[in-house]
C-alpha cells in the first residue's frame, strides 16, 4: 500500500480569523457578568448600603462610605433620581459590553501579524532551543518563563528586547522552551534546569568565561538555581519581575489551595496543564481588566501603530505553552502553597536553593504596577542576596518588555548595568 504524503501545514494567512482571545468562553462570561452587575449593584445601593466591612482596603471602604452617603442624599432630593440612575446604569453597561464585543471582533479579524524571522538555533535538545541573536560583545543568557513563548522578548523589529541587547553591543542567547514533547511531559523542574545548564555551559564556552544571565518571571527562579548549581559560570544576574516569597500578598496560599482542590484530580489524569487553564488563572487575578483592555482597543484607529502593537502582543498572550504535569504540581504546591523558595526549602537536584550563597552582583527589576507578581514577592529575593540593587520602574509585568515606552525609559538603564558589570544603574 502506497503512503500518501500529508501536505505541510500552512501558516495562518493575513486575513484568517483568530480563534482567540483565549479562553473565549471565560471572557464572554466575565463580560456578561459585568454587564448584568451594574444595574444589580445600583438596586442594592439604592436600597440599603452594602456591608462596607466586607471591603478590606481602608481607603476603598472610606470611598464606598462617601459614595453611599452621596447617593442617599441624591435619592432623597429627587423623586425621579432612582429611575434616572437606573436608565443611565443600563445604558452604560450595555455600551461597555458592546464595546468589548467590538474590540474582540476587531482583534479576531485584524490583519496584523508578527513577521520576524526567528534567529539561528545555536543548540537544541528535545523541544528546547537556544536562539542566537548574534553580536560580537559579551554573551548574555536570557531565560524566559516555561509557560510563555520566548518572543515576548522579540515582538517586532521596533519592539524587541533581545535585538535591543544586540544593538547595544551584547550577544543575546535566548532559551526557547517550546511546548513540551513526549519526553518533556515527564519532566520535573530538575530536568528543565539541567537542560538550561547545558545552555549555560555553551554560553560560557562561547564567551570564554562567565556570562550575565537574565531571568524573566519564572525564568528568574530557574536562573537563580542554575547560578548556584554552576558556580563560576555566571558573572551577574538580572531578575525581571521574579517572584520569590509566594505568600507576600497574604492570599496566594488560600487561592492556590482552592485551585488545587478543583484541578488536582484532573491534573493527575492530564500529561500537562493546558495553556487555557493557565491563562484563566492569570485572567482571574484581575477578572475585569481584560474587558477594559478590549474596550480601549475598540476605540483605537485600527491602522495605528498602537493597534498593531496590541494585536501582536495579544497574539503572544493567546499562544501560551502548557506546563508539564509534574512541573505544575511542583510549582503550584511547592511554591504557592508551601512557599519553599522563600523558606530556603526549594530543592533542585537535591540541593536547597538559597540565593544568599551567590556572591555575584544582581539587579532586581520590580515593576510597581505588576499585578501578576506582587512587588513584595520580588523584593524578598533582592533582600536575600548580598550585592543586590533594586529598580522600580513605572511599568507592569509585561509592559516592561513589551511597551514602546520601556525601550527609552527602562531598557537603557538595564543595559548600562550589564555593561558596567553590575554597578548600580
Amino acid at each position: 500500500m502506497t503512503k500518501t504524503k500529508r501536505p505541510k501545514a500552512k501558516p495562518p494567512s493575513a486575513d484568517s480569523v483568530r480563534a482567540g482571545p483565549t479562553p473565549l468562553p471565560l471572557l464572554l462570561s466575565l463580560a456578561i457578568l459585568q454587564w448584568q452587575s451594574w444595574p444589580a449593584a445600583l438596586r442594592i445601593w439604592s436600597g440599603n448600603a452594602p456591608p462596607l466591612e466586607l471591603l478590606q482596603d481602608p481607603e476603598l471602604r472610606e470611598r464606598a462610605r462617601r459614595l453611599s452617603s452621596d447617593l442617599k442624599k441624591l435619592l432623597d432630593a429627587d423623586s425621579r433620581a432612582a429611575e434616572k440612575l437606573k436608565e443611565t446604569a443600563e445604558k452604560l453597561a450595555t455600551e461597555k459590553y458592546q464595546s468589548f464585543l467590538a474590540g474582540v471582533d476587531r482583534y479576531r479579524h485584524s490583519t496584523f501579524r508578527r513577521a520576524l524571522e526567528p534567529p539561528p538555533v545555536l543548540w537544541r535538545e528535545g523541544t528546547t532551543r537556544l536562539l542566537d541573536f548574534g553580536g560580537k560583545g559579551e554573551t548574555v543568557l536570557v531565560i524566559p518563563s516555561l509557560i510563555n513563548r520566548y518572543h515576548v522578548l522579540d515582538l517586532d523589529k521596533a519592539q524587541s528586547f533581545a535585538r535591543a541587547l544586540k544593538a547595544r553591543g551584547f550577544r543575546p542567547l535566548v532559551l526557547d522552551w517550546n511546548t513540551p514533547g513526549k519526553k518533556e511531559r515527564g519532566f520535573m523542574l530538575d530536568q528543565y534546569i539541567k537542560r538550561a545548564g547545558k545552555a549555560l555551559d555553551l554560553a560560557h564556552k562561547e564567551n570564554k568565561g562567565p556570562v550575565a544571565m537574565i531571568g524573566y518571571c519564572m525564568g528568574g527562579l530557574l536562573a537563580a538555581a542554575l547560578a548556584q548549581l554552576s558556580p563560576g559560570k555566571t558573572k551577574s544576574l538580572m531578575f525581571l519581575a521574579t517572584p520569590w516569597d509566594f505568600h507576600a500578598d497574604g492570599l496566594a496560599k488560600e487561592r492556590m489551595e482552592q485551585v488545587l482542590a478543583q484541578l488536582g484530580p484532573s491534573l493527575e489524569k492530564w500529561n500537562e496543564m493546558p495553556a487555557d487553564v493557565l491563562q484563566a488563572f492569570f485572567i482571574l487575578l484581575q477578572p475585569f481588566a481584560v474587558i477594559e483592555k478590549f474596550c480601549r482597543f475598540a476605540a483605537l484607529d485600527k491602522k495605528s501603530p498602537t493597534a498593531r502593537s496590541f494585536v501582536i502582543l495579544e497574539d503572544w498572550v493567546n499562544d501560551g505553552v502548557p506546563l508539564a504535569k509534574k512541573v505544575a504540581q511542583e510549582c503550584l504546591q511547592g511554591w504557592y502553597v508551601e512557599n519553599s523558595p522563600a523558606l530556603g526549602q526549594w530543592k533542585v537536584m537535591g540541593e536547597c536553593i538559597r540565593p544568599a550563597k551567590l556572591d555575584i552582583p544582581s539587579l532586581h527589576v520590580i515593576p510597581n504596577r505588576d499585578k501578576i507578581v506582587p512587588p513584595a514577592s520580588a523584593q524578598a529575593l533582592a533582600k536575600s542576596m548580598k550585592d543586590a540593587k533594586i529598580l522600580n520602574p513605572v511599568f507592569g509585568h509585561v509592559s516592561m518588555v513589551a511597551h514602546e515606552a520601556a525601550k527609552d525609559r527602562l531598557w537603557p538603564q538595564l543595559f548600562d548595568w550589564l555593561a558596567s558589570g553590575g554597578v548600580r544603574p
